[in-house]
């Protein structure tokens, strides 16, 4: 193979292999980024975060985003989200 062939292979192989992790990031984040938006249910006077359907919200509840959930100072259930 000659010295030209050889570096046309390695910008290709370069290329493909940058495309293929910029989509891989794009996803991840987006992927986060949907999880952070996704809505949350809190009860009046708790101090945890649930998903709708989540026992431990038999009472008055408000739903907020995850992200404002977080801001406001919630924290999630150990029962509906347990990661």
């Amino acid at each position: 193979m000659n010295k030209s062939r050889f570096w046309i292979v390695c910008t290709l192989l370069a290329v493909v292999t940058l495309a293929h992790w910029f989509v891989t990031v794009r996803d991840d984040t987006a992927d986060s980024e949907s999880a952070n938006f996704r809505t949350v249910v809190v009860t009046l006077h708790g101090e945890k975060m649930h998903e709708a359907g989540c026992p431990h919200t038999r009472d008055s509840k408000f739903e907020l985003t995850f992200n404002r959930a977080v801001t406001e100072g919630y924290t999630p259930c150990k029962t509906c989200m347990p990661e």
